[in-house]
């Protein structure tokens, strides 16, 4: 099931992609530490500074959901995927809400609520570009890559967990 058209782009980022800006961060910052650091421009300056870092592949959101569910052997062909429009959605998750609400005298929050359908319909992606000029970087593992690796990592995981039980 897929709620809404896919149209909406997000922004992920692969762990290992991540902790490679922190070396090169880490790099910038000794750098800067033995020159002198007052001559150093302040636009090429990192030490207090943040920055945005992601794959620089932003996907369509569902588009993603299915990769990694392709990749964890649970892929769906896109002409078997039902789609529901977002109004309907939301209609579906006020009457949940309520619904638990009631039977819970507002002690529980429904699993189904507003807060998903803005998720699902959002669009959720960022500006790399300070850190591909101060920083140097450049995404090493492409988005397909990262959700191979990720799916592969976290079902050993999960099997040597369940071997150790």
């Amino acid at each position: 099931m897929q709620v809404g058209n896919n149209e909406n782009m997000f922004d992920f980022t692969y762990l290992g992609n991540a902790a490679y800006a922190h070396r090169l961060a880490a790099k910038k910052l000794v750098e800067l530490d033995v020159a002198t650091p007052y001559s150093t421009p302040p636009e090429k300056r990192i030490d207090g500074e943040v920055f945005v870092v992601t794959n620089d592949e932003p996907w369509r959101f569902w588009d993603f959901v299915r990769a990694v569910g392709t990749a964890a052997g649970c892929g769906v062909r896109k002409e078997d995927v039902r789609v529901v429009p977002t109004w309907a959605y939301y209609v579906i998750a006020v009457v949940a809400e309520w619904v638990v609400w009631l039977c819970t005298f507002g002690r529980k929050e429904s699993k189904i609520n507003r807060k998903m359908i803005r998720f699902f319909n959002m669009t959720n992606t960022f500006d790399i570009t300070k850190a591909k000029t101060r920083l140097g970087y450049l995404p090493q593992t492409s988005m397909q890559e990262s959700i191979e690796r990720a799916v592969r990592d976290y079902l050993e995981s999960s099997e040597a967990a369940k071997k150790r039980v």
